[in-house]
């Protein structure tokens, strides 16, 4: 896939949180924004905040209201035509749906997608969890160290 976006992450949240949740988002996938126009607001247990564009250029989310977001993660892409919205989306999440696992772990997507992002080995996953693998258990491990 050919770089033809740049990446929008949350940024740090505060001093004790480390997730939140996405309460609204501002622009519609597709609405071309400014550098520094909000995209999306996220809230934590203390306080809200928004994320804003780093470039000028076209919406694409990856994230739904009232799904927890973590610091460090890409919440939209920024594209730059219009008609590339679709095609870098998918492969987008298809990259980080892409990692392999064999057939006897049972993990759920949400989980899979995690665990690609933070690196976090097949290995690792097998010593620490058994039965369905799910977001949260993942989440354990991010927050291990």
């Amino acid at each position: 896939m050919s770089k033809s976006f740049v990446e929008v992450s949350v940024n740090s949240l505060g001093v004790n949180d480390d997730s939140a949740v996405v309460i609204d988002l501002i622009v519609n996938e597709g609405d071309h924004v400014s550098v520094g126009d909000e995209l999306v607001a996220i809230e934590t247990t203390k306080s809200s905040f928004y994320v804003e564009a780093t470039v000028d250029g076209y919406v694409v989310h990856l994230y739904n209201i009232d799904d927890e977001v973590r610091v460090g993660e890409t919440v939209s892409l920024i594209v730059k035509e219009k008609t590339d919205i679709s095609q870098v989306k998918d492969e987008y999440l298809v990259k980080l749906k892409s990692v392999d696992l064999p057939s006897d772990l049972n993990i759920t997507k949400k989980a899979k997608i995690k665990a690609k992002k933070y690196n976090i080995s097949l290995d690792e996953i097998k010593d620490n969890f058994s039965g369905i693998v799910r977001e949260k258990d993942i989440d354990l491990l991010v927050n291990k160290d």
